[in-house]
């Protein structure tokens, strides 16, 4: 069954829960069917898309989209068709490893600098107990035909690749249909968090949604896309989307 799409600035985002996502990524990863992708767009991630329509073509080809971002959730609830919930990356990835953990299931990374995706591989089989991590890749490969080939060998049930957006949705959608795998997903900054390298936003930055802001003040250069926020506010008013 087919999920419900919401358009919103260009991008189609399908309208699911989180447990949804979860599901469908997890079983997905299990059946291998078909080439499965996922992306998670943000408001930020939107404006690079409604400028780019090669970048927007990749993003909505994914097998799932999901609205990773209260500024896609506000925009889709002013323009009278909203997404039920912000359905983050990371949250998501972290719970289909939980699910595979559970069925000896497994997993490859792709990203962060040099040892970072190892240390995040040490981390993930410590918290889900049964979790196959079967290889490790930073984000700064010079050889991708030789990765591509490396992550096929091993066949993992899901790859997670986290090079921020547009390389892993770049990385994913060029080489799905050769990649061995159950299902592929972008996950940004996600292994970095996963390694221990860089914190998440604290609860009240959650609560209030200001997990942008944190962001910000952890990497000053991000505040160099502030204004691509505000740019996507003023794209996404009630009068322009009515």
């Amino acid at each position: 069954m087919k999920n419900e799409k919401i358009n919103v600035l260009g991008i189609n985002f399908d309208a699911v829960k989180a447990a949804a996502a979860t599901e469908a990524i997890f079983r997905a990863a299990r059946q291998r069917e078909a080439p499965y992708s996922v992306f998670t767009p943000n408001a930020l991630i939107s404006t690079f898309c409604y400028d780019d329509a090669a970048l927007r073509e990749v993003v909505n080809s994914a097998s799932l989209v999901l609205a990773d971002g209260v500024g896609v959730i506000g925009a889709a609830k002013r323009q009278g068709t909203p997404i039920p919930e912000r359905v983050t990356g990371i949250d998501t990835a972290d719970a289909v490893m939980a699910r595979l953990a559970a069925v000896g299931g497994s997993v490859y990374l792709v990203g962060g600098e040099q040892g970072i995706a190892q240390s995040a591989a040490s981390a993930l089989v410590e918290k889900h107990i049964g979790l196959r991590v079967l290889g490790a890749s930073d984000g700064f490969f010079e050889d991708e035909e030789a990765l591509v080939e490396e992550i096929s060998r091993l066949s993992p049930d899901l790859l997670l690749v986290g090079m921020g957006f547009p390389k892993q949705e770049l990385f994913i959608s060029r080489n799905k249909d050769k990649l061995s795998v159950g299902a592929a997903m972008g996950v940004g900054g996600a292994i970095d968090v996963w390694a221990g390298k860089v914190r998440r936003a604290p609860a009240v930055f959650v609560k209030l949604h200001f997990e942008w802001l944190w962001r910000m003040l952890c990497q000053p250069k991000r505040f160099l896309g502030l204004w691509r926020l505000l740019r996507y506010r003023f794209l996404t008013r009630r009068r322009f989307l009515r």
